[in-house]
This record gives structure tokens, sequence and C-alpha cells, in this order.
């Protein structure tokens, strides 16, 4: 009777365990995020029976790629946290799947709109809006007595406290990062056609327009002219200078908060308006979300049933409490343990003015070209107008389709009768030398040489193999596609810049050729002056020269 209540007790345990589907979610919280995330997550399984969820942390670097690669084969989570501007990749490349339209109105009224609007692509939102990130203004209170509701009055504020000399701005961001430079952009009504909104030139960039310019050259002022701004200002020296005092606003988002030192008295204050045009600085509105991914094994109900959770009031204020975000829910800000923070409240406001980063694909494509037309500007190597003129053409190359592709059948029989010919040769060297029969009667010598040579093939051949291969295909978005000799007859050709342009073929190998021409000529020169020099009978000391020359 035991035995058969052991079976019974045994068998419905099994059963109710395997009604129990898990929930992978991947995320690369850190902090007081990742603790109000693992709380979430151990109410989500204490709240039903039917999934458990579980948690992996991934470090943020290598979070897309790992997705790309592990979700296309079958693997990788149910569901994951990351930020929007993706979305149109892994959209087009099946990563992720859409949320459906019944989730979507549900939650829509309780949304900060914008934050929604940048899950949208193709016509459909695929995320779950969880918290936003924006720039704002800090300010040190012992410095800032009124916060500038203008840009004159900041650039006046930011006049009297500078003083390049003591290391003193008035005001300091990254002013050579497109992200920090995008309030000026949209307050000059710039931007790069890919947002709500703006015209379009077929889902094509136009960097090169009088907004841009008119912001580039706001930037260059401010930072060259004014010198309220440090030149080439890095995340790090921003935090040092408000930390000592040395900067009495910055520019920035609500990672600075934690590396804000205990004890600077500071306040935050939404972004002022531009005096020259009456309209707002615009910052990038970045948003994470929960999106499901799809693949064959994907858990949809049970992401779905999670994403509901961890957006809901109580999820979103936990998150807001405890992880410290500026989460997209509008009706926890009216909860009175919210409404009275004013750090939230001002990123929540900043929220509803900036402008979400496009998700389109092409946006990619944008940073590289636009970051040094104002890198150029900054340094006043360029124009405004004649840098942004290089960026867009720079965006235009970069953007262009990938080249047909083409069979590697021919490819591959030219390979294997090169790699016959080649191994021909071998046995032959081999046979005329003998030394396969040396190898056998003396295998001494050819063992010390063993590690040198596996040395070789691992860290020399097969790197060359690989990059030798790779030149012959092209790659978007994970996938690689075989092209044949396209890409050296693209480079060859100068179909891509120009021979002028420093990222042209002819352009580096003409560098090369003179860098290493100039190079020989002093080597051999200095080296025959001295070699001269040292025959000379009258001069002293001579071994101890030829020892430091050596």
């Amino acid at each position: 009777m035991k035995k058969l209540i052991f079976i019974c007790f045994f068998l419905f345990s099994t059963l109710i365990y395997a009604e129990i589907s898990t929930v992978t979610v991947w995320h690369s919280y850190r902090g007081t995020e990742q603790i109000a995330l693992e709380e979430l997550k151990n109410r989500f399984n204490e709240s039903q029976d039917k999934y458990n969820a579980v948690l992996l942390s991934v470090p943020y670097d290598a979070f897309a790629n790992k997705l790309t690669t592990a979700i296309p084969r079958g693997n990788g989570p149910d569901g994951f946290i990351f930020a929007h501007e993706r979305i149109g990749d892994w959209a087009e490349s099946g990563i992720i799947s859409p949320v459906d339209n019944e989730t979507v109105e549900r939650t829509r009224n309780d949304i900060i709109p914008s934050t929604l609007n940048a899950l949208k692509y193709n016509g459909k939102f695929w995320g779950y809006p969880l918290a936003f990130k924006s720039v704002v203004l800090y300010y040190r209170t012992d410095l800032i007595k009124k916060v500038p509701a203008s840009t004159d009055e900041m650039i006046e504020m930011a006049k009297k406290f500078s003083d390049p000399e003591k290391g003193r701005y008035g005001l300091a961001f990254e002013a050579a990062s497109v992200y920090f430079a995008a309030p000026f952009l949209y307050g000059f009504d710039g931007g790069f056609c890919f947002e709500e909104g703006k015209t379009k030139k077929s889902g094509e960039a136009c960097l090169d327009n009088k907004g841009n310019r008119m912001a580039l050259d706001y930037i260059g002022n401010m930072v060259n002219n004014l010198k309220i701004v440090p030149q080439e200002a890095t995340s790090a020296l921003v935090t040092q200078l408000f930390n000592e005092g040395h900067a009495a606003m910055v520019i920035n988002g609500p990672w600075f908060l934690g590396e804000i030192k205990k004890g600077v008295p500071y306040n935050v204050a939404v972004l002022p308006t531009i005096s020259e045009t009456g309209d707002l600085l615009k910052p990038f509105l970045t948003v994470e979300s929960f999106m499901i991914t799809d693949h064959i094994d994907t858990n949809v109900e049970g992401a779905k049933a999670f994403g509901n959770y961890i957006t809901s009031f109580d999820g979103a204020k936990l998150r807001a409490v405890k992880g410290r975000q500026s989460v997209a829910t509008k009706s926890v800000y009216k909860d009175p343990e919210i409404s009275k923070d004013n750090v939230l409240n001002v990123f929540r406001t900043q929220a509803e003015i900036a402008v979400p980063m496009s998700n389109n694909p092409k946006m990619r494509m944008v940073w590289e070209p636009m970051a040094t037309a104002l890198r150029k500007v900054l340094r006043g190597a360029q124009s405004s107008p004649d840098a942004l003129e290089a960026a867009q053409n720079q965006f235009i190359i970069f953007s262009r389709p990938l080249p047909k592709a083409k069979s590697p059948v021919v490819y591959v029989m030219i390979l294997l009768a090169a790699a016959l010919a080649g191994l021909f040769f071998v046995v032959k060297q081999l046979r005329k030398h003998k030394l396969v029969e040396s190898l056998f009667n003396n295998p001494t010598p050819y063992l010390y040489l063993f590690p040198a040579f596996l040395s070789m093939i691992v860290l020399v051949f097969i790197p060359f193999a690989v990059g030798t291969a790779v030149a012959f295909f092209a790659h978007k978005s994970g996938e690689y596609q075989f092209v044949g000799f396209s890409n050296f007859i693209s480079i060859l050709l100068s179909k891509d810049f120009p021979v002028t342009n420093p990222l042209s073929f002819y352009f580096t190998l003409g560098v090369t050729v003179l860098w290493t021409s100039v190079n020989v000529f002093f080597h051999v020169s200095i080296g025959l002056a001295l070699a001269l020099m040292l025959r000379e009978p009258w001069l002293k000391m001579k071994g101890i020269y030829r020892m430091l020359l050596i």
C-alpha cells in the first residue's frame, strides 16, 4: 500500500512539474536595475504556477552579437531586454516577433507616447516599453542659482564661470559625440530624415542639411571661440570636472547619477530653449524594452506573461523605486512615492520632448560619417558644409546594396586545382630532398622545429586563409553572401572612394609607399653616416658607441 501511495505521489509531482515551462530572459542590467529585475522575477514565479522565469546576465558589449548568432540557429532566450535602436535589423532578420495588437491597445493609454512610438517599425510594435534614457541638464547648486531657460542664458552663465587656463568650464559634455550633439541637431531642426514625421528621400538619410550645419557651427563656437566647453571631452573628464567643481553645468544621462560623488550639491533640469530658433534642445530618446524572440523553441505565451508582468503598474513602480529607472508607465509618476522624486520627473518631462532614436537599419550607417564630420568641424579642419557633404557621400557608400550573389562553383574548382598543384609540388620536393626518409631516420631536429611550425600554422596561416576567404563574401545583418571578386574589383576601380580620398586603396597605398621610402632612405643614410664616422681613427670609445647603436 505504501509503495502504491509513493508511486501515485511521484506521478502527480512529475505531472505538476511538467506543466511548469521555463521562460529564459537575457539582460545586461547591473547594480540596482539588476536587483529590481531579480525581485520582479521572483515575484512573477510566485504569482503563478505555469511558468518559471530564469534570468541570464549577458555583457552589454557582446549582447547583440550573441543574439544574432544564437536565435537564427534555434537557440537563445525566449525574451530579452535591450535598447530599441536595433529593432529594424532584428525585425527584418526574424530575430524578434511583433507584439499583438490587443496588448498594444490595452497598454497604450498608460505608456509615454514617445516610448511606444520608438518600438514601431513597418507598422508594427516589436516590444514592451520598460524604461527610457535621454540626456538632461545637470547643474551644481553651489555654482548655479537659477536654471537657464534659454541657451543665451546658459552661455552667459557658462562664460562667467569658465577659465580654460585653470581648467574651469561653465558647460561640459562630450562635444565630439553625435549622441550628445543630437539636442542641438534637432533643436536647429536638423536630424537624419529617418525620424517620425520627417520628409524622407526613399528611406535615405539626409545629413547635409541647414539645421545640421547650424548645429555643428553652434557647438564649434562654444568649444573653439567661447571656450566654455572643453575640447575632446571624454566621459571620465566630464565626471571629474563636475565632481571637482570645475564644471558648473553638464549635459548627461541617467547613468551619470551613479558617477556623482556623495556630497556634491546638484540638481537636474530639462534642457533649455535655443534662443536662435525658439525651439527646445531635443536629445535622443532610447527605450529599453522587453522583446520576444522568434525561433522554433520560443516559449511565446510564457514570454508574453513575463512581459505583461514587468510592465504592469506594480512592476514599473518597483523598477522606478528600487531600480532607479525612468519607467515608461505614466501612472507610476502619480504615485506619492514617485511624484516627489524630482530626478525621475525631470527625466519623464524630457522624454516627452526628446526624439526617439530611429530604429531604421540604415541609422547604424549614420554614426561614423556624422562623427567624422563633427570632429572635423571641432578641429577646424573643415567647414560644416564641406564636412557634412563628405559625411553624406560616405553614408551613400556605406548604405549601398550588397553586390550580386555569385555561384561559388567556378571558384571552388579553381581552388581545388590550385590545391592539387600545390600538393603535387610539395610531394615532388619531399621526394627530391628525401625529407620523409630523413624524418624517420633522424626525427630529433624536426621535433625541435615542430612547436614553431605549429605556431606558424595557428597564428599566421589559418588567420591568413580565413581573412582571404572572407574577402570573397559580403556581410549584412549577420548574413554572409558569396560575391566572388566583386570586392576586389570595387577596390581596384575606386568605385566607393575617389583616389584622393584617405579611405581609397590607392591613397593608402601611396602613403604606405611614401612612408616606407622615406623610412628606408633615412635608416640607410643615418646608418651609413654613423658607420663611416666610427671608422675615423680620431674617434675614441668606439666600442661603447657600437654597443649603444646595436
